[in-house]
């Protein structure tokens, strides 16, 4: 989510970031993740954003 509003709004991205990141970072020292989940989530998330934009783009649905 915070890719694609990242993408659509830039002078969000820093705020959307910064909350995603916030959100993972603090699951590592309550045993929830290792540090590795978020840097695969990270990059899962880019690329499905990228990849819905894409397609949105492509099909016309961009407002």
């Amino acid at each position: 989510m915070a890719g694609i509003v990242a993408m659509r709004h830039p002078g969000a991205a820093i705020p959307a970031s910064a909350l995603a990141i916030a959100a993972s970072v603090i699951q590592v020292p309550r045993g929830k993740h290792y540090p590795g989940d978020l840097a695969a989530g990270l990059a899962i998330g880019l690329a499905a954003a990228g990849i819905t934009l894409a397609i949105g783009n492509a099909t016309g649905m961009r407002r």
